[in-house]
């Protein structure tokens, strides 16, 4: 099983066995796809993502299920 580590900004986390927030948006479930990681994630207003890059998270590109641009 591989193991999915995360430094940001001091702190480091470990997808596997945390669920951290970004933003909204709790990671639930992490997977790779083509050499890239995604997570599958719950925002603060309930709604689910399916797939969203971690990058995405980390850079806060992706900050909510799009709830926020309403």
């Amino acid at each position: 099983m591989e193991k999915y580590i995360l430094t940001l900004k001091g702190k480091t986390y470990n997808l596997l066995e945390e669920q951290p927030k970004f933003n909204r948006l709790t990671i639930k479930e992490v997977f790779k796809e083509n050499s890239l990681l995604y997570a599958k994630c719950t925002c603060d207003c309930g709604n689910s993502v399916d797939r969203v890059l971690v990058k995405s998270l980390v850079t806060e590109n992706t900050k909510s299920c799009g709830c926020l641009n309403l």
